[in-house]
């Protein structure tokens, strides 16, 4: 089953399209393309904090990353007291 729906698009994208024999054949595919490119995985879409916590849990990463890693994460935890917007002029 199909549906029609007016969606707008630069003039440039327009006029390529326009030499396409089959538009909604070739539009119909490219949006789908672009909805499964979006499902899928990828390691850069994950927070950097999740990726360092899994590397440094795997049993075969380097005792040195390992310790870099460890560093990394401790610092962003590690919360300094709260400074005064200003001195005290007492």
């Amino acid at each position: 089953m199909k549906i029609n729906r007016t969606f707008s698009i630069p003039v440039s994208t327009a006029m390529k399209l326009k030499t396409v024999r089959n538009q909604s054949a070739l539009v119909g595919r490219a949006i789908e393309k672009y909805l499964r490119d979006q499902e899928d995985f990828s390691l850069g879409d994950a927070p950097l904090r999740e990726v360092m916590a899994a590397l440094q849990a795997r049993k075969d990463c380097p005792d040195g990353i390992k310790a870099l890693i460890q560093i990394e994460l401790e610092k962003k935890t590690v919360k300094s007291p709260p400074k005064p917007p200003f001195r005290s002029l007492v």
